[in-house]
């Protein structure tokens, strides 16, 4: 049987003329004129569009609406004012517990410099995981040199059921990711620097039939000997041959108001970013930030210092789903690889493995960078 071609009147693509690729217009008794993905993205920016017209166009509706909400429940809005300062002071005292302990990682090499793989994100066992290019990683740490930092949500540990449901009983959990977790971990493990649990890590802990005391994730690393952290936040520091490097690792806690942006933003005006601080990694929200944004304002203990550079990190992730993860489609899939020299304090960052790989054939070749 043979099936025609249609363009997508938007996109230009050729594509079969079945329902797989275009949705029936009834009305008509045809396909319409653009693709299935066209037509969603399409009616999608129209509807954010629409919905930021009506906001305009409805602003005063919107303040007198929300006034006579204000004088209706005003004891409710102030007791929730009073929750959310008991939520922050919570949130900063975590802080706090986070500054007495940094884990010290020594490393003694002979090259030049180590790469480290921000294995954060990974969503092992996810339908929109990209599962072939996560090998590529696994297969090249395992050289001489790559080291990588564990950074939460490292497989689904559960089955989706809507938006933000989600069943996470042991029962319902594909073995399989636990399995694959635990064969990463132990398969050389001293290239594993610290696990910093995410907030699926945490969500499976919390909803494990065997209770909340047993957590199988700090089981596995201490089997593997590795540093394992359970609250959303560590310092690490890593002595490469007498040069020290010190990272404060973040990651959220889903659909809560502890967001990586929020915690960052707490850990700097409550002065609890640590003096010295040379990298911040943010998980959770599957951006992927290579540049390393400067921080030229940062609170150190009771004084502002202009001088001082922490630099910013997102290691991005695995999920290659546009609708839930690529807000922004110019975000490539994979997380950031960073490079710490060992003679000179000194770093160089890619935001995937394919930028890496490119910036070392460039090299090879004796071309000058740019």
């Amino acid at each position: 049987m043979n099936i025609s071609l249609k363009k997508c009147s938007k996109c230009k693509e050729e594509k079969p003329a079945t329902a797989e690729h275009f949705y029936w217009r009834k009305d008509q008794d045809k396909f319409r004129d653009q693709c299935k993905d066209c037509f969603y993205h399409n009616r999608k920016d129209h509807k954010l569009i629409n919905k930021k017209l009506w906001h305009i166009k409805n602003r005063d509706k919107e303040l007198e609406r929300n006034k006579q909400w204000y004088k209706d429940n005003k004891e409710k809005h102030l007791e929730y004012g009073k929750q959310a300062y008991k939520n922050n002071l919570a949130q900063k005292s975590r802080f706090r517990n986070v500054r007495q302990q940094i884990i010290i990682k020594e490393i003694k090499t002979d090259q030049d410099y180590i790469d480290i793989w921000l294995m954060f994100d990974t969503h092992y066992g996810s339908v929109d995981t990209d599962t072939e290019y996560l090998q590529e990683y696994i297969q090249w740490v395992d050289y001489p040199s790559r080291y990588k930092i564990l950074g939460g949500d490292l497989c689904e540990y559960s089955l989706a059921t809507g938006n933000i449901k989600f069943i996470t009983s042991s029962d319902k959990v594909d073995l399989e990711q636990i399995h694959w977790l635990k064969d990463k971990l132990s398969h050389n493990s001293h290239k594993n620097l610290v696990f910093l649990a995410g907030n699926h890590e945490r969500r499976y802990t919390k909803n494990n039939p065997l209770g909340r005391e047993y957590d199988i994730f700090k089981t596995l690393c201490s089997e593997a000997n590795v540093p394992y952290i359970h609250r959303q936040s560590t310092y690490l520091e890593i002595s490469l041959n007498d040069i020290n490097y010190l990272f404060l690792l973040l990651h959220g806690d889903g659909m809560s108001s502890y967001l990586p942006s929020t915690s960052l933003r707490q850990a700097k005006t409550a002065g609890l970013v640590l003096d010295g601080t040379d990298f911040i990694v943010v998980g959770h929200s599957h951006h992927n930030l290579k540049d390393m944004e400067d921080f030229s304002r940062i609170r150190v203990g009771n004084q502002i210092r202009t001088d001082y550079h922490t630099k910013f990190i997102k290691p991005g992730s695995f999920l290659v789903d546009p609708d839930y993860v690529r807000r922004d489609r110019n975000v490539p899939v994979g997380n950031v690889i960073l490079r710490l020299f060992s003679q000179h304090k000194y770093s160089l960052s890619f935001r995937n493995l394919e930028d890496l790989k490119k910036y070392e054939a460039i090299a090879n070749s004796g071309n000058n960078l740019s």
